[in-house]
Order: C-alpha cells, then sequence, then structure tokens
C-alpha cells in the first residue's frame, strides 16, 4: 500500500488531458478525503486529481448536472487522460479556508497593535495574545460571518436544485487570499448529485463528517448542513464542536490506546457537544464563546440543534441551509468592531459598552425597521448597526432591512447614508421604493436626497411600487 507522499504529485510533473492539453504542476494548494487539489503553470487552471483511480465517467456525469450557472463552484472543464481526475478553471490569490483562518501569522515586533492586545503580550499570557492576535489578523468574526454566509448561499442554491455537495470541508472552499476582498468559491465538487444517488455512498473528511455518514449513511442535504455548520463553529469560535474537557482530561493519562480511542470518538462526534444543554460532562469554555455568540442567541440555538443528542440522532430536527444563512446574516448585521480593541461584539443596548474591553463605543449608526399593521401593530422586521470611524463616511444600507432576506439580493442597496457636521444626509434612494419622512403632514415623497439637520434621529416610511405587501415599513435611524 502507498504512503499519501507516494501519491502526490511532484513540482513539474506533466499532466496531459483528453484534449491533448499539457498541463504542468506547480504545488498542492488544498483537497478533500478523495483527492489533491494542484495549481499549474497556468494561474487560472487548477488540477484535481483523485487518491485513488476510479473511472473519469464520474466527471462527464458531473458536467451534465443541472449545477446553476450563477453559483461559486469550480466545474470540470476537461478530463484527465492517464490519470483519475480533471482540469478545472482557478481564481488567482485564492487560498483554503484551512489557511485563511488558520494560526499562521506571527506578530512583527514594529507592528501597530492596540493596548488592549498589548496587555495580553506577556510570558504567562503569551498563548492568549497569539490567538487573539491571529483572530484579529485573519479578519475577526465579521469576516468569518461573511465568508460562512457566502458558503451557505451556495449550498442553498445547490439544495434548491434538488443537489448535495458532500464532503464540504475547510480544505475544499477557498476565499480571497488579499483580506480586503471576500469571494469564495468551492472547488471540489466530485461527488455533487442528485440525493437519491448520494444517499447511497458516504463521502466525508474525518473532523467535519455527520454522524450518519461516518457510521456508513450516505450524503443528503442534512449532512451537507451539518459540516457546514460544524467547519463554521470551528473557524468562528476557534475548536472542534466536540474537542471538551474529556478529551483534555484524558489526555493526561498515559494510555496511548485508550487516547486515540477517545480522540476518534471525538472525531466522530459520539461526545456530548461542548456547550451541551443536557450534558456538561464534556463542557469547554475557551473564554470567547459567550462574546461570540452569547448564550441563549439565535446562533447558540443553531449550534445546539446540530450538535446535540437529537441534531445527531434525528437529522431533520438540524437547520436547514437557507436557517444557517438567515441566522449569520442577522449577526452580521449586528456586529460592530470596537475601536479601542479591534474585536467584534453585537450591540445590545444603547449603552454600547464593548464587552472585550469595557470601552464605551460612540458614533454608531443604528437602523431598525418595523412592520406597520392599521390595529397599530407594530412588528420589527431587522437590526442594522455599523460603526461611523469619522464624519466623511458614506454608509451603504442594504435592501434587506425592507424586505427581509433574500439570497439574491445580498449586495443589493435600499439607499445611504452620510455625516456631516449639521446633521444626516439620506440620498441614492432605490428606485423601487417610494420614501417619505414619518411625521411630513404632506406626504411628500423623497426622491435625490435629503437633509436632515441638528438632529441624530429620523423616522422614514417605506413602500416597495407595485407589491402590496411590502407596505408601511418604518424606518428608525438614529446616531448613538
Amino acid at each position: 500500500m502507498k504512503n499519501k507522499s507516494e501519491n502526490l504529485l511532484t513540482n513539474g510533473e506533466k499532466i496531459v488531458d483528453l484534449n491533448g492539453n499539457e498541463h504542468i504542476i506547480e504545488k498542492r494548494i488544498g483537497g478533500g478525503g478523495q483527492g489533491d487539489i494542484y495549481s499549474t503553470k497556468d494561474p487560472s487552471i487548477a488540477l484535481k486529481i483523485n487518491k485513488k483511480d476510479d473511472n473519469n465517467e464520474l466527471f462527464e456525469t458531473l458536467i451534465r448536472l443541472p449545477i446553476p450557472r450563477n453559483i461559486n463552484i469550480t466545474l470540470p472543464i476537461a478530463i484527465l487522460k492517464e490519470k483519475s481526475g480533471y482540469v478545472m478553471a482557478f481564481l488567482e490569490k485564492m487560498i483554503p479556508f484551512e489557511k485563511s483562518f488558520g494560526k499562521n501569522l506571527s506578530y512583527q515586533k514594529d507592528e501597530i497593535i492596540s493596548s488592549w492586545l498589548k496587555s495580553f503580550n506577556k510570558e504567562e499570557t503569551e498563548t492568549m495574545f497569539n490567538d487573539f492576535y491571529n483572530y484579529q489578523k485573519t479578519g475577526g468574526k465579521l469576516k468569518r460571518l461573511l465568508a460562512y454566509l457566502k458558503c451557505g448561499i451556495v449550498m442553498a442554491k445547490l439544495h434548491t436544485n434538488g443537489l448535495v455537495y458532500c464532503d464540504f470541508s475547510t480544505n475544499n472552499v477557498f476565499i480571497s487570499e488579499n483580506r480586503k476582498y471576500n469571494n469564495v468559491y468551492f472547488i471540489d465538487a466530485d461527488n455533487l448529485n442528485f440525493q437519491e444517488y448520494t444517499k447511497r455512498q458516504g463521502y466525508y473528511t474525518p473532523w467535519f463528517a455527520a454522524p450518519e455518514v461516518i457510521a456508513g449513511g450516505g450524503c443528503t442535504y442534512y449532512s451537507d448542513d451539518y459540516s457546514l455548520i460544524l467547519s463554521f463553529f470551528w473557524d468562528l469560535i476557534g475548536i472542534h464542536p466536540f474537542k471538551g474537557q474529556k478529551l483534555d482530561t484524558e489526555n493526561d493519562f498515559d494510555s496511548e490506546n485508550f487516547g486515540d480511542n477517545l480522540e476518534e470518538k471525538v472525531m466522530n462526534g459520539e461526545l456530548p457537544w461542548i456547550r451541551d444543554k443536557e450534558d456538561s460532562s464534556n463542557f469547554k469554555d475557551n473564554g470567547t464563546y459567550d462574546l461570540l455568540v452569547r448564550e441563549n442567541s439565535e446562533l447558540d440555538i443553531l449550534f445546539d440543534r446540530t450538535f446535540s443528542k437529537k441534531g445527531k440522532e434525528n437529522r431533520i430536527t438540524r437547520p436547514t441551509s437557507f436557517e444557517i444563512i438567515y441566522e449569520i446574516i442577522k449577526e452580521f448585521d449586528r456586529t460592530i468592531k470596537c475601536k479601542n480593541c479591534e474585536m467584534e461584539y453585537v450591540m445590545e443596548n444603547e449603552e454600547n459598552k464593548c464587552p472585550w474591553c469595557d470601552y464605551e463605543n460612540n458614533k454608531i449608526l443604528k437602523i431598525s425597521t418595523f412592520k406597520l399593521y392599521s390595529d397599530n401593530r407594530k412588528i420589527k422586521i431587522w437590526d442594522f448597526v455599523e460603526e461611523i470611524n469619522n464624519e466623511n463616511d458614506e454608509l451603504s444600507i442594504p435592501v434587506r432591512i425592507v424586505e427581509d432576506f433574500l439570497i439574491d439580493r445580498l449586495e443589493e442597496e435600499l439607499f445611504k447614508i452620510k455625516l456631516n457636521d449639521r446633521g444626516i444626509v439620506i440620498c441614492y434612494f432605490n428606485e423601487e421604493f417610494d420614501f417619505r419622512i414619518e411625521d411630513d403632514k404632506n406626504n411628500k415623497k423623497l426622491f435625490e436626497k435629503i437633509n436632515i439637520e441638528n438632529k441624530s434621529t429620523v423616522h422614514l416610511i417605506c413602500n416597495k411600487k407595485n407589491n402590496q405587501f411590502i407596505k408601511n415599513i418604518l424606518i428608525e435611524v438614529e446616531i448613538i
């Protein structure tokens, strides 16, 4: 039996596809349980090489599947001639989540860091300093929320078309290497197929798989969502959901076989998860969960529905990909970055004190929207907050604050808000909607822009044209 290293291709190795094109291997850049991804000398081309010499008919079938055209998945463009695998388009300067969110950064002595982070830079707290440093420098909470929001959108689009991805892991999804950008692509679509076929076979990467897949069952929408949420939890919190105190305690014993057996149980999700609400025997607090997630919040409930005994054993009770993206985007819109410590948190009250460093942030834009009814009821639709770094900021307000969240309108704008020394300027109104000031007795519609002078709060009424359901939406704009 060959070692894994013997199956890897080497730099400069030449691979030919069925069209006669020659591809020169540069390096391995990722992969999952079944194969490896290699970059080539052509920066726009990558190769997927199976670890087993399977028949290439699988990839020919993949090309014919009804995969949405507007979806970020790299698909086969040519089958390889003498190896099991295919050629795929590859975006330059993208790296796997494993590398993007991993602990792979080192502190530079001349680097400017916050005073809060410096307070950890002592010998006894060096590990804590390194953890927070890496977390911030790899994008923090907001970067992770946005990355997994986009993963969830890809997964939801596949599931809508009856397709199961299979084998989701942090090596199979890539993100822009430049941290200013947030392009996300799934790169390993080998096993993607209709659930009717994927439920017959289980493909997975250790540490990411749903229990039923590990037990020999097939891949389904439910196992896709499980792997996605597990990966999201791991990158957001920095710890695997089942690596709790049992593993920490038993590793203290000098029993190699027992330790291996326990680690396998952890990997397979057989232990209680680290924040289990019914079984605390494997509880672990790394000091950040309550600040990043908050107990009994929507995200906390989402994780518990996935990793609890009920979620592991009864897969239909797990959150769907649509629920995942809905809760992530709500969390994203309520999260701001502290000006002092540069950590991120959910703003939960008017005091707006950072839970990480107790700094009281000010100049925060807060928008809440409500559906107004004729019987004077007011039902909350959305909350949106964003920090204001300077008076010249031009803040883009998403259309989802009045429509609720639609996956195809993620980037769409409702209007912009600017600040000046006299007050608030609201401008660039979306033409699909009508806007007016709530207390304007003349009921005058707003078009290009409106200056709200000497006020830190304004109320707008919004109606979508030719839509009877999106009517009488109250938009409360406030500068805190």
